[in-house]
């Protein structure tokens, strides 16, 4: 007697069948790359626009900062401690100083410097989803907006006093956003 065991017949997996996969379930695949696409940019365009910098300036003493108190001798300890705080201070005035950002707004651009300050001081007034789809729709008019007027100013006669008080709110702002402080010991 023999027996006969019948074994299970395994077909062979092809790339025409998982093409036959792909192909059968495109609008799936589809659907959901263009929900994932659309959320993603609905996302980015409501975000708010978080333009922050943080530095750190080490200073390091050296040899044309370190002077001997004349009055010191050679086997006493010059005591540099007041004076590197003093430095220190020094630094903070001169990078809090008015020249400073007059340089800051001279290279950045004053429109740079008060449209994106006015939006950050601005941007806590209303409800956050209000005050994001302004400043959306503000973003996307400004750009044309002020290539327009550029192109209207280029055409007029340069008007010095108008755009000296733009520089000079463009300062103020600076200085007013402008946080230093030393770190201390």
């Amino acid at each position: 007697m023999q027996s006969t065991q019948q074994q299970p017949k395994f077909t062979e997996k092809t790339l025409r069948d998982a093409y036959f996969v792909l192909f059968r379930n495109k609008n799936k695949i589809m659907l959901c790359f263009a929900a994932v696409v659309l959320t993603v940019a609905i996302g980015t365009f409501f975000s708010p626009r978080i333009y922050q910098s943080d530095a750190k300036l080490m200073l390091r003493l050296g040899r044309e900062s370190v002077s001997l108190d004349p009055t010191a001798t050679i086997g006493q300890i010059a005591h540099i401690g007041q004076n590197r705080e003093t430095e220190i201070n020094s630094e903070l005035e001169i990078l809090n100083s008015r020249e400073l950002a007059e340089k800051v707004v001279d290279a950045i651009g004053v429109e740079n410097i008060i449209y994106g300050l006015q939006e950050e001081s601005t941007a806590g007034t209303a409800s956050p989803l209000l005050s994001k789809l302004r400043n959306a729709i503000k973003g996307l008019i400004r750009v044309p907006l002020i290539a327009l007027v550029n192109l209207v100013e280029s055409w007029s006669e340069p008007d010095p006093l108008g755009q000296l008080k733009q520089r000079e709110l463009a300062i103020n702002l600076l200085m007013k956003h402008l946080y230093t402080e030393a770190v201390k010991k």
